[in-house]
């Protein structure tokens, strides 16, 4: 975008009220919805050369919305599995007093959605959960319980189980993992620890913790896996240290942490590293609406964006430029 004297002149008219002028808010420099000191001062070092010409955005854009689908492929791997438990009835505090596999059978039949179906075998001391028969949601879980001192613990086996997502989309589950649950006070604590399991088609490795409080749905998921997607259009190893919170379902969710992604090329590797302040993710579009990012090095402010303006600004060198999400 070419910048002259009469950028100087327009902006000092305005300022100073000498003459309304019509001014694009694509000048919007500090992205607070105005045209003011801010551009002004802006308009005069560009000219003076002190400011170097708008930089290219294309790498940060791509590293940004690339975080920004590890965030949305996590969120829905989480309410995925949690969506899951809930359904087949093991995430109620009612399962808090079990002590062996009778009561546990009696509980879960209890606290299970009716439209689930049960097989209990004698032999195995193995319970599976059949879903085909509830709306929008399919396959079958196997759950073999193990019992410790105010803790039950599951190896869970996911047999093609299907669940909606967002924008009518699903998640497929297939695989193990091992689930360590405590109950406390009216919390319940899920620990994963998956050995071979795929959600929303991605395989994921390491552990996964939350935390349910079962009177106001508050959720917190601490999530350390490591995955293999795409990033920046190349197929990249991701490491995420995560901690995500939200209030129920629906609701929107705060995201911290950090997200590592490697790249091997023929020449070599690239490493990617994005850490996340509070960034606020609108479950609606996928979008963040508040907090920010630091990728690269290039901090990433989301405070003015939203799902009908998808537009985030990032900070180089100093220099506020547009970066576009969509």
């Amino acid at each position: 975008m070419k910048i002259d004297v009469h950028d100087v002149m327009a902006v000092a008219r305005m300022l100073t009220l000498l003459d309304p002028v019509n001014m694009n808010l694509q000048a919007d420099v500090n992205k607070d919805n105005k045209i003011g000191c801010a551009e002004f001062n802006f308009i005069l070092q560009r000219l003076a050369g002190q400011r170097e010409a708008e930089p290219d955005t294309t790498q940060v854009t791509c590293a940004t919305q690339s975080a920004i689908a590890v965030m949305d492929q996590t969120i829905e791997q989480v309410k995925s599995l949690n969506t899951v438990m809930d359904l087949i009835g093991l995430m109620d505090e009612s399962l808090a007093s079990v002590s062996n596999v009778n009561e546990l059978k009696a509980a879960i039949e209890n606290a299970a959605d009716p439209c689930v179906t049960h097989d209990f075998s004698l032999i195995s001391q193995a319970y599976t959960i059949d879903m085909t028969s509830c709306n929008n949601i399919s396959g079958a879980v196997t759950l073999k319980p193990t019992y410790t001192d105010n803790n039950i613990g599951y190896t869970i086996d996911y047999d093609n189980v299907v669940v909606p997502t967002k924008n009518g989309g699903t998640c497929t589950i297939n695989g193990t993992t091992a689930a360590a649950v405590s109950f406390t006070n009216g919390t319940i604590s899920f620990i994963y620890q998956p050995s071979n399991l795929t959600v929303c088609g991605n395989s994921v490795n390491g552990t996964l913790a939350v935390t349910y409080n079962t009177t106001t749905q508050a959720t917190t998921v601490s999530v350390e896996t490591q995955t293999v997607t795409v990033y920046c259009g190349e197929t990249a190893d991701i490491k995420t240290d995560l901690v995500l919170t939200y209030a129920g379902a629906d609701s929107n969710v705060i995201v911290n942490g950090n997200i590592e992604s490697i790249i091997t090329l023929e020449d070599g590797k690239q490493i990617h590293t994005t850490s996340l302040d509070n960034v606020e993710i609108d479950t609606s579009c996928g979008i963040p609406v508040g907090g920010e990012a630091t990728v690269d090095g290039i901090l990433i402010d989301f405070s003015n964006t939203t799902c009908q303006n998808p537009t985030a600004t990032a900070y180089i060198d100093g220099t506020p430029v547009p970066v576009d999400l969509s």
